[in-house]
This record gives C-alpha cells, sequence and structure tokens, in this order.
C-alpha cells in the first residue's frame, strides 16, 4: 500500500467497480478499523469541535464490514497533509494507514490521502 501511486490506484478501484475520491485540505479521512479506534475517535471529536477547528463529520461504514469504519471530518479552515495526517492519527484513525499517508507524502504523492468509493 505505501508504495502505490495514484494512478496505481485508479486502475485497482476500476478493476473493483469503484473510484478513488480525493480528499481536499479542508477535509479529513479516518480510517477506523477497530472499537477501540472508533471510542478514541468517539471521545476526542468533540474538543477539535468546541475550538472550531471541525466544522462537522460523517460516519459510514467500510466497504469491508464489519467494525471498521470510515470518517469525513470537515474543517473551517486548510490544512497542510502532514498537518492532516497527524490530526487524523490523534482522532484514532488507523496507525498503518496514516503511516503509509506520510511515506508517500515523504516521497513525493501529493495526494496520500485518498480513499475508494
Amino acid at each position: 500500500m505505501g508504495k502505490t501511486t495514484y494512478e496505481e490506484s485508479i486502475k485497482v478501484a476500476k478493476l473493483i467497480g469503484q473510484t478513488v475520491k480525493i480528499v481536499d485540505p479542508n477535509t479529513l479521512h479516518l480510517d477506523l478499523d477497530t472499537p477501540e479506534q472508533l471510542t478514541l475517535f468517539q471521545s476526542s471529536i468533540q474538543e477539535f469541535i468546541d475550538v472550531g477547528l471541525i466544522m462537522n463529520y460523517i460516519i459510514f461504514n467500510s466497504k469491508s464490514g464489519g467494525c471498521h469504519y470510515h470518517v469525513l471530518c470537515k474543517l473551517q479552515t486548510g490544512l497542510t497533509i502532514p498537518e492532516r495526517i497527524a490530526l487524523q492519527s490523534i482522532l484514532g484513525s488507523d496507525s498503518r494507514t496514516e503511516k503509509h499517508r506520510l511515506l508517500k507524502y515523504l516521497a513525493g504523492d501529493e495526494r496520500p490521502v485518498i480513499y475508494f468509493k
């Protein structure tokens, strides 16, 4: 996953009947894969809403099912890619996902925060 380019992701998405969604600077995308990650998100999100950084969010089931969720958080203002990766980690997003996103960013990928839909 860490070495997959954006172009390769588009090809994979087409093969499985999905599309690649790019997350803009005003949006966080969290990947919650365990009940503990969901609990961490739910216990942390309000602080960021209270200070006005996050305006709203939506939680939806991941295509993989089970206790796998994706969360999109709309930000009041845009953040840099490293700031978004850090905040996604703080809010409970899967550490492997965020590690791969950071490695892709450090390798020069300008769109490391994407998801399939």
